[in-house]
């Protein structure tokens, strides 16, 4: 994104994370004034990602998340993201961790993407579980507010800043999600 100073984009950044990608492409046009098709933009921001996904090491799992999903086994798990199918099933094959969440609901699998409700409330629905008995674990503001629109139970992960009231709707803060699902075995 030539000519958009990078202190703008990381602030701009900070807003859009747990967006899907095609809404986050249209909030770069609106806000920086970019004149590039929105097509191109998440076509190259596609081709970028998972091209830097591929590079060995570069992508590695939360510490103690792989570990603890391992004693999750036989758990109805889950995996609700704003990602896409595809990045989203090679991301985990990637990490390790393919055939651990089922179901998997992206974005491209409901209606509208998080902050909406829907990714969530279709998880729910394919585990046959009522979004009152779920609970979900969240790292990001759009996620947060999907869950709890969804009458979830909702941990956050927010590293550094457990100490406090948690915000609205969110039962807990922990530093790692390692922490949260340890948490929840214990609960």
């Amino acid at each position: 994104l030539d000519g958009v100073p990078l202190a703008a984009m990381a602030e701009a950044r900070a807003k859009w994370v747990g967006m899907a990608s095609v809404d986050i492409v249209k909030e770069l046009i609106r806000v920086f004034g970019l004149t590039t098709p929105a097509e191109e933009l998440l076509a190259r921001k596609r081709a970028a990602y998972r091209s830097l996904i591929r590079v060995p090491g570069k992508l590695v799992p939360f510490a103690g998340v792989r570990e603890e999903l391992a004693r999750w086994k036989g758990f109805p798990l889950a995996l609700a993201t704003s990602g896409i199918r595809e990045e989203v099933l090679l991301v985990l094959w990637i990490l390790g961790l393919d055939g651990v969440f089922d179901p998997v609901v992206p974005s491209t699998d409901v209606a509208r993407a998080k902050p909406s409700p829907d990714c969530y409330l279709r998880a729910a629905e394919l585990l046959g579980v009522p979004p009152a008995r779920c609970a979900v674990i969240e790292d990001s503001h759009h996620g947060i507010g999907a869950a709890v629109a969804a009458g979830m139970h909702v941990l956050a992960v927010s590293p550094g800043s457990a100490a406090g009231a948690p915000p609205p709707g969110v039962e807990a803060v922990f530093p790692s999600t390692a922490d949260a699902l340890r948490w929840l075995l214990l609960f």
